[in-house]
């Protein structure tokens, strides 16, 4: 039941906190084709974040600019040869309400992408927090009980099977 308070508590501040005029019409014509700058968030779980391999060396051949939002002990697990740009974080950059602490909002705030991909498939607040703290014109990910409007551009997920998901996201953000 605390549980579940507190994710209550933890929405309505971020939904406070991220509140954004949504009635401008979206053109997403040049959803991808038109966008360079990404941001990609990288899942917490070990062996969807190796799955996700594929879908960076897949935007690094569309010659995108891609920054990795990734836990701090995963950057030796990043494929060698590959160059990124790296935003790290630790588990102390999470409160108790899993969203992001002041210092990691400040820090995100200041950052700006063209598109923000939010690779997690699971529910986690905390991911979600962050796609959302960026300034971006777009932001994409897999459809999450409740988070739904935190997102421009959702996909559902294919349950069980990460790999098949990120391949899902990756080609109807490659249709625009």
């Amino acid at each position: 039941m605390f549980s579940a308070t507190l994710e209550k508590v933890s929405l309505f501040l971020l939904k406070r906190k991220t509140r954004r005029y949504t009635g401008e019409p979206r053109n997403f014509n040049t959803l991808f084709s038109g966008t360079v700058d990404y941001l990609v968030i990288l899942p917490e779980d070990e062996s969807e974040f190796r799955q996700t391999f594929s879908v960076l060396k897949e935007l690094k051949k569309e010659n995108k600019s891609i920054t990795l939002f990734l836990l701090d002990y995963y950057i030796n697990l990043l494929p060698s040869g590959e160059k990124y740009r790296i935003l790290q974080y630790s588990k102390e950059d999470v409160n108790r309400l899993r969203i992001p602490v002041r210092q990691l909002q400040t820090r995100l705030a200041d950052m700006s992408y063209d598109l923000v991909i939010d690779l997690n498939t699971s529910g986690a607040l905390f991911p979600v927090a962050v796609a959302n703290y960026v300034q971006a014109k777009f932001r994409a990910g897999f459809q999450k009980s409740g988070y739904d409007m935190f997102y421009n551009f959702q996909v559902s997920s294919v349950e069980g099977n990460p790999e098949k998901s990120y391949r899902k996201l990756l080609n109807s953000l490659k249709m625009f």
